[in-house]
């Protein structure tokens, strides 16, 4: 009999959730579909405000069944029965990594977790934190992380403690717990004080347990057991991703005698991939890219040769996606991103300047063609941030930088981009007119100490706040699956999540030295300009050089955002004067004067109004264009290199 509420099998709630998970994706379709769109720039952009509206639609009428068998429960968890909870956990815990709602699944991890500590039921509860773990890997992955390694610790002492009583899918689907430690483990790695210790203390007995619970299952496994099929893949790649942490390695880093180590599993993994049949051309060459590492690490290969080995290889990796064979993108993919690490470790000794631009073309030509699931987000936020961006801090120009940026933002997160140019307006718009009537305000700003400085100077000041309206954002590359949730609230870990955009945005710019100087105003533009109110706490407030950069920005993003008609379907939008009236009753949040200012220069108001009911549709033609001339060029440069071959 059906429950008016939830399920009692997990085939139910399979079912269920694939129908919800199917809503979302059909969203996340849409939005692809307007990135690769054939249509002219007025049928595009109405397209584009009609599939926010659908976005909303569809999304509202798959939230009804979602109301119905979760909200229910998380209202009120104590209208859980045993049936329901065990099969939910079952559901959730075989199944996390396919999820589409990070909000929806963390909150019924909550929820299952007090449920389960009420009846101090420890497997359950090791469950409950793997799905956690999931959601934080998932959202953020550099913010989350003391959380993340605080769960994996605990759930893999209670996995290898308890390992006797868990069914077989459990022992197997457990097993990610070493590979998610593996990751957290190794990244941050340029936060490490001595890596060569905490390579023989951490990283290699850490990679020796979980190689060790690998080899256990596998010689007592249940091979009859669909789940696990992919267990000898699994035990492959988590060997293989700590052999490959070599190429995020500079020279001095690990000593000669673990060096060795590498190298050794490196060259073996080379032999074992010759020795395949149907080994892939791209396989070969990730391990001898390897190999060639471990061997410039040793100082017996120099940088020379390697660079030409980087030649080599990018040479052979064509500029997108093969449609036909998802599995081969992933290896090229990943032997891009290899690329990039090798490149950024060569540039410390010789010239790398020329293969830089090819390979951040490459990745980004790769990126525009990845599908827009959860899963698939999470994999590019984290290429973006450990592999691009130290990429990004060889590329000469300060302008091409900021370009990769918007072009990333376009492929990704196009809202965002859209949202980049109107606070970039906006403030520009504020910047010009103060210079004009009130240039006393500026004083300070860029070390300038009077009204004659900043008349001079009054260029540099406009383009300062172009360029970091531009980047007031970057650091949203690390949430683009909450980003682009346009078409409905977001709260708890995701609202979390995304307060840390200044941080992240703080954190790339000041690793780009051309970019540093942006980054008081990444990190403070969601503050209230008394520093009390906002996000995030416990950064230093801007200095007087950056001060009112960082005001004008404020402003001019909570007016975009407010006004919004186009893309953000989870709020009406509202008119440019009642915004200006409630920061004029918020004075703690906005700056005062400059508020006030708007307010009395007619000039000003009228331009602004103008910005947000009429140019709103000229960046949206922006958008527009940029995406043909992406499109145009990726298959410009896709026809030459297949004439080449």
């Amino acid at each position: 009999m059906k429950l008016e509420h939830g399920f009692t099998t997990r085939e139910e709630w399979e079912e269920f959730f694939n129908q919800y998970y199917a809503s979302i994706r059909l969203i996340n379709q849409k939005t692809n579909e307007l990135l690769h769109t054939k249509d002219g720039v007025e049928s595009w952009i109405e397209k584009y405000k009609d599939c926010s509206a659908l976005q909303r639609s569809i999304y509202v009428s798959g939230n009804q069944q979602i109301q119905r068998h979760i909200e229910y429960f998380l209202e009120d968890g104590t209208r859980l029965q045993d049936a329901i909870a065990d099969s939910l956990l079952s559901y959730q815990f075989r199944y996390c990594t396919r999820m589409e709602d990070t909000d929806l699944t963390y909150r019924s991890a909550c929820m299952l977790s007090t449920y389960y500590t009420g009846r101090h039921d420890e497997i359950s509860l090791m469950k409950c934190s793997f799905i956690k773990l999931v959601c934080f890997t998932f959202l953020d992955t550099v913010h989350f992380r003391a959380r993340s390694l605080q769960l994996v610790t605990q759930m893999g002492e209670c996995y290898e403690r308890l390992y006797g009583q868990l069914s077989q899918e459990d022992q197997s689907l457990g097993l990610s717990i070493y590979d998610y430690m593996s990751s957290l483990l190794f990244e941050h790695i340029d936060s490490v004080e001595n890596y060569n210790t905490y390579f023989n203390q951490t990283l290699l007995p850490s990679y020796q347990k979980g190689l060790q619970s690998y080899e256990r299952f596998i010689a007592e496994a249940d091979w009859t057991l669909e789940v696990n099929e992919i267990v000898p893949y699994l035990k492959i790649n988590y060997t293989n991703s700590f052999i490959m942490s070599v190429l995020n390695l500079q020279k001095g880093m690990l000593s000669a005698p673990n060096l060795s180590i590498l190298h050794d599993m490196s060259h073996q993994a080379l032999q074992d991939a010759q020795q395949q049949k149907d080994a892939s051309p791209f396989d070969l060459m990730k391990w001898q890219l390897t190999c060639a590492m471990c061997d410039y690490l040793r100082q017996n290969r120099d940088a020379k040769a390697m660079a030409e080995l980087v030649e080599t290889i990018d040479s052979k990796i064509p500029y997108r996606c093969n449609y036909s064979r998802k599995e081969l993108d992933d290896i090229q993919f990943h032997l891009l991103l290899s690329l990039c690490n090798v490149i950024y470790a060569l540039s410390k000794e010789v010239d790398m300047s020329m293969h830089v631009e090819r390979i951040l073309e490459k990745v980004i030509g790769y990126i525009a063609f990845l599908p827009s699931d959860l899963f698939t987000e999470y994999r590019i936020s984290h290429a973006v941030y450990y592999e691009i961006i130290p990429l990004l801090s060889l590329v000469r120009e300060a302008e091409d930088v900021i370009q990769y940026f918007m072009d990333l933002f376009m492929l990704r997160q196009p809202q965002t981009l859209i949202h980049t140019y109107m606070v970039a307006a906006c403030s520009e718009a504020i910047l010009q007119q103060l210079l004009k009537e009130k240039p006393e305000l500026l004083i300070g700003l860029l070390g300038l100490d009077s009204v004659e400085a900043i008349q001079q100077k009054g260029d540099d000041l406009l383009a300062y706040i172009h360029n970091a309206a531009l980047v007031h954002d970057v650091g949203k590359v690390l949430c683009t699956s909450v980003i682009n949730t346009q078409y409905r609230n977001i709260s708890g870990l995701e609202f979390e999540a995304i307060q840390y955009h200044p941080l992240a945005g703080r954190h790339i710019l000041s690793r780009i030295g051309k970019l540093a100087a942006y980054s008081e105003v990444a990190a403070n533009h969601h503050r209230s300009v008394d520093g009390v109110f906002g996000y995030p706490q416990g950064v230093e407030a801007p200095s007087e050089t950056y001060h009112l950069f960082t005001c004008i920005i404020t402003i001019s993003d909570s007016l975009d955002a407010a006004t919004d008609s186009y893309g953000r379907n989870y709020a009406s939008s509202k008119t440019f004067t009642r915004v200006l009236e409630e920061m004029k009753n918020d004075q703690n949040r906005y700056h005062a004067e400059l508020v006030h200012f708007i307010e009395e220069c007619v000039p000003l108001r009228e331009e602004l109004s103008y910005i947000i009911r009429c140019k709103r549709a000229e960046v949206y033609e922006h958008v527009y264009h940029l995406l043909k001339e992406r499109q145009s060029k990726n298959e410009g440069i896709w026809q030459r290199q297949k004439q080449q071959a």
